[in-house]
């Protein structure tokens, strides 16, 4: 081997154990993209840095039954939170209409959390017990 090949594999190698080293086992968005489901109450830790995400509540729902033909297909809007080691970072409102009274993805710091579902979807009129609701929830 000639002392070119042993400098480019030496520094092939020194910039492969560079760049494993730069990503942090505590930087909780080393942990992501991740998509979560929760049910109402439900907190789940994404990672070791205490990245947690919490669903709240259901504040509406107007979605369109499918047993009903309506005008406008309405909307579910939810709040949850969001915190770290360093406290809430906020507890905004998701639409799961993009035409909605609230966003359908919000950033908060650093972290981009957007409504991909929310579970059941009304059949017919009336209303759906406020502990059957389930979100799915994506976080960049």
């Amino acid at each position: 081997m000639s002392w070119r090949n042993i400098v480019v594999l030496s520094f092939l190698l020194t910039t492969t154990i560079l760049s494993a080293c730069n990503s942090s086992p505590t930087d909780p968005a080393s942990n992501l993209p991740v998509t979560v489901q929760l049910q109402v109450g439900e907190s789940v830790v994404l990672a070791s840095g205490g990245l947690s995400v919490s669903y709240l509540e259901t504040t509406q729902d107007s979605r369109c039954p499918v047993a009903v033909e309506c005008v406008w297909e309405g909307e579910g809007v939810v709040r949850i939170s969001l915190s770290d080691d360093g406290g809430v970072l906020g507890s905004p409102s998701l639409s799961t209409n993009v035409h909605g009274s609230s966003p359908t993805a919000v950033r908060l710091d650093r972290y981009l959390l957007t409504l991909i579902e929310l579970d059941p979807y009304p059949e017919t009129p009336g209303g759906i017990p406020p502990s059957d609701y389930r979100l799915t929830l994506r976080i960049d």
